[in-house]
């Protein structure tokens, strides 16, 4: 059983952290854990408090991206416990992850990746790589932030680029036909161990599966064979990882992944149970168990 102080960081729309994580606090403190929501931007904050910080809803970094990364060399610098670790989150932070990734073996959506200081003709990048249709957003972004399905909304993704609105980069991506039907698969691991999964779909004539955006979420079991490629992806990332969620669509038979989030994702902890599962895997951290 763990013992402790712990921060639940989130971010100042969200302080006291959306409703299934704000559950764990009873089921910490069951376990002998103060578990505190603390907003990552406040400057006001002593994080030296904490025995572990537990990143959790901080859903505005990207949009404050500079001042993320400076939270998170304060935190490194101060030799503060983070979960997961300072330089997952830093490399994470950045889609390009996605291609050291691939260079490790994993397979990984195709990607083009472009500088921040270029302003590539979309068109014909598209033309280049065959793809009938294609998706643009930004190497630094959470919930479809700038994101754009081309060629239906190209004037707008142009726009933005002449804007320089993709300030780190961005990255085109061909349009995947399965996020619509059946649908993309989140698969959430706990200190390395897979829990649970969902299946993400979008709304009709959205491309996007978050909520916002009237995309739907269900609880669902992956096919073994997909959770063994998911178990596969998460060999191949930095340990130790309290939380990681693979995300991913399913082509005969191969999970092609689109995301490996390790820094704030949903961890859908639509039950009990799995909040107990999330509960007893932080109590691990803080008992040297994990």
């Amino acid at each position: 059983m763990g013992s402790g102080r712990i921060a639940l960081a989130t971010c100042a729309i969200i302080p006291d952290l959306i409703p299934s994580e704000r559950q764990l606090i009873p089921l910490l403190a069951s376990r002998g854990i103060t578990a505190i929501p603390v907003v990552w931007s406040d400057n006001s904050v002593d994080w030296k408090m904490f025995d572990l910080i537990v990143i959790r809803s901080i859903w505005d970094y990207h949009l404050r991206y500079p001042a993320f990364l400076r939270w998170l060399d304060l935190l490194e610098h101060s030799g503060i416990r983070v979960l997961n670790p300072v330089p997952t989150l830093r490399t994470n932070s950045h889609k390009s992850y996605l291609d050291d990734l691939r260079h490790g073996g994993v397979t990984v959506i195709r990607t083009v990746y472009f500088s921040s200081d270029e302003r590539p003709d979309l068109a014909r990048m598209m033309a280049a790589n065959q793809w009938r249709q294609a998706v643009i957003k930004p190497c630094v972004a959470a919930s479809a932030h700038l994101t754009f399905v081309l060629p239906e909304h190209i004037a707008e993704a142009q726009a933005a680029l002449a804007s320089g609105m993709y300030h780190n980069g961005g990255m085109l991506q061909p349009f995947v036909d399965q996020v619509q039907d059946p649908g993309e698969w989140s698969l959430v691991f706990f200190n390395g161990t897979y829990s649970h999964a969902v299946l993400k779909t979008a709304a009709s004539g959205e491309f996007r599966v978050q909520h916002e955006y009237g995309g739907h979420v269900r609880a669902s079991d992956p096919p073994a064979s997909i959770i063994d490629q998911a178990a596969d992806v998460m060999a191949a990332l930095p340990a130790p990882l309290l939380y990681a969620r693979i995300d991913g669509v399913e082509h005969d038979g191969l999970l092609i992944l689109m995301e490996a989030e390790l820094i704030e994702p949903d961890l859908f902890l639509l039950t009990q149970s799995l909040r107990e599962v999330f509960a007893d895997a932080i109590a691990a951290h803080l008992s040297g168990q994990s």
